[in-house]
């Protein structure tokens, strides 16, 4: 489902990947361990397609996913730091991720707003950490990808929301 053929890429004088041949079957859950700078976000938006291979590609579903939109339809990165509308609202997001991704859910979504007990037309800008963390969450599993990826999974999220995403991503897979 995803692969890495003879992958390098580095940053400056930094090689963050050499020769990295590496494939990830369907309904793989992997986790990331490491110390910071070495590699996980980078890989992360690799796979994305937010960034591209220095030499070597990286295929998902047997094609290139670097500016393949097509492929990128299929795929969530919720990056540890979350892009939100400047001003917008969950409900605003709501809006601009049903245009990119063809397959939002909008019944999965309001189930989740109330999980999560947010405000769907109050500024993100006044939520705090741990709520714009949720707002991800929202967004990504609403959207139905076949692929989710997330960077800094459970930063600023409380035990029983930590619970609760432990619990969406098994129901992921299972799907």
């Amino acid at each position: 489902m995803i692969e890495f053929f003879n992958v390098r890429k580095q940053f400056g004088e930094k090689i963050v990947f050499e020769n990295l041949h590496w494939k990830i079957e369907k309904a793989s859950v992997i986790g990331l361990v490491g110390p910071n700078g070495s590699g996980k976000s980078t890989l992360l938006r690799l796979i994305s397609g937010v960034i591209d291979t220095d030499h070597g590609f990286v295929k998902v579903y047997e094609e290139n996913v670097f500016e393949n939109i097509g492929i990128k339809k299929h795929i969530m990165f919720v990056s540890d730091d979350p892009y939100y509308i400047h001003k917008g609202s969950l409900n605003d997001m709501r809006d601009l991720y049903e245009i990119f991704y063809p397959n939002f859910d909008h019944k999965r979504y309001k189930q989740l707003v109330e999980l999560f007990g947010l405000n769907p037309n109050m500024k993100i800008s006044h939520f705090s950490k741990g709520m714009k963390r949720q707002v991800a969450i929202i967004l990504a599993f609403a959207a139905r990808p076949k692929i989710m990826l997330f960077d800094e999974a459970f930063d600023g999220l409380d035990p029983l929301m930590r619970f609760h995403l432990r619990q969406m991503i098994a129901e992921f897979v299972e799907e």
